[in-house]
């Protein structure tokens, strides 16, 4: 083995043992419903959070006049149909149609309440994020008049209900738009990224 080899191997462990934190490498984007499970894992610790968002979003494009293209369900526990690929799935409908809002807005801000669900198989963070397709309108989430652009799945909820079984996790939110729409979320894990798209009527 020359030394040129040597060296370039070398330079790979060096940058994968002391690298400690790792992004999200430049692939092409998860289409609608699908988990990216070949992402480079995020370090868990402290710096968690500040890691899974430097992610960039990621998120399909709608050109004018196409119709949202809404991600499909499929039924991932007895009787419940939720989109997306996982592990990490939003629990919003019982149909898989659009997510309804309504009453008053918050500083403009409408609520729709997601109960956001973890599958057994994973046991990390992960960090929630989205917007308008084929628009400008931001995505937000918790409650008040100042809602957060990102929405943390933490590893202890703290929440247990009718639907916490087989080690799945609830994380109960809230996501928060001003108008009607096609919108996407973004999870990122520690190692996987999901989009998952809806439509949103008043």
């Amino acid at each position: 083995m020359n030394r040129l080899r040597l060296l370039v191997i070398a330079l790979g462990i060096a940058a994968v043992v002391g690298g400690g934190v790792w992004y999200l490498s430049a692939r092409d984007r998860p289409a609608s419903g699908t988990t990216t499970r070949d992402v480079r894992p995020v370090a868990d610790g402290d710096g968690v959070w500040e890691a899974l968002a430097q992610r960039p979003l990621d998120l399909p494009k709608l050109a004018p006049g196409q119709t949202c293209p809404v991600t499909p369900t499929a039924e991932v526990l007895p009787g419940q149909k939720l989109p997306g690929g996982g592990p990490i799935y939003p629990h919003a409908t019982t149909d898989g149609g659009p997510l309804s809002y309504g009453g008053d807005a918050e500083n403009g801000w409408y609520y729709m309440k997601v109960l956001w669900r973890s599958s057994g198989d994973y046991t990390g963070p992960a960090l929630i994020r989205g917007r308008q397709l084929g628009g400008d309108q931001e995505l937000r989430f918790g409650d008040g008049p100042s809602p957060s652009a990102a929405l943390r799945f933490p590893v202890e909820t703290g929440v247990r209900s009718e639907f916490t079984v087989n080690g799945w996790r609830d994380n109960p939110s809230f996501t928060r738009i001003k108008s009607p729409g096609c919108y996407a979320w973004q999870v990122d894990g520690l190692d996987f990224q999901s989009v998952i798209v809806f439509e949103a009527r008043p």
